[in-house]
């Protein structure tokens, strides 16, 4: 038994993107979706970041290399046209990592699949005031309507301290597109 996120148990069971090579793992089962994880952009306040796409020349953490968030972040960067090369630094920082960076003045943000409330976003929002930034537009719409296992959430106004309003993305929480099968036996 082991928890994925869902977009990589699709890519696992159907043999595609990170799993292209070893092909399809036809005997993966789903038995529940734990909860949603939506992608959280959290940005130095002092950077003045009001989109997503004002990160482009920016330092700006990718996520650490076979991470489902490194995954998420390179299917979003392709959606919009990007590459890594889009930021003047794009650094592989680990989940533990990228808030004391942030505040620290190391990067001005980063992107983060994680399910709320969690301290590796409060940690930043609380000793920097770090920002939550949108993630919506035309590109992730595309990703949500192209990808079942990608829905549109939201992170509740107040849920951290510096961030009073509701803030809108995507993120791996579609538990349809993992439905439990379980091989009938005899």
């Amino acid at each position: 038994m082991g928890v994925a996120q869902s977009d990589v148990h699709y890519n696992a069971t159907r043999g595609l993107a990170q799993f292209k090579d070893a092909g399809p793992f036809g005997d993966l089962r789903a038995v529940m979706s734990l909860h949603p994880e939506p992608f959280t952009v959290v940005a130095r306040k002092e950077v003045g970041i009001k989109s997503f796409a004002d990160f482009k020349g920016k330092r700006f953490n990718v996520g650490n290399p076979g991470s489902g968030t490194r995954a998420s972040m390179e299917e979003l960067l392709a959606a919009m046209g990007w590459t890594m090369s889009a930021f003047s630094l794009a650094s592989e920082l680990k989940a533990d990592e990228h808030g004391p960076a942030l505040c620290d003045g190391k990067i001005d943000g980063f992107f983060y699949a994680v399910g709320h409330p969690s301290a590796n976003i409060q940690d930043p929002t609380t000793t920097c005031a770090a920002q939550l930034i949108p993630l919506t537009g035309p590109a992730v719409d595309k990703l949500v309507a192209g990808r079942p296992y990608y829905a549109k959430a939201t992170i509740p106004a107040g849920l951290y301290p510096n961030n009073p309003q509701t803030t809108r993305r995507m993120g791996c929480s579609r538990p349809s597109s993992l439905r439990p099968r379980f091989p009938m036996r005899s």
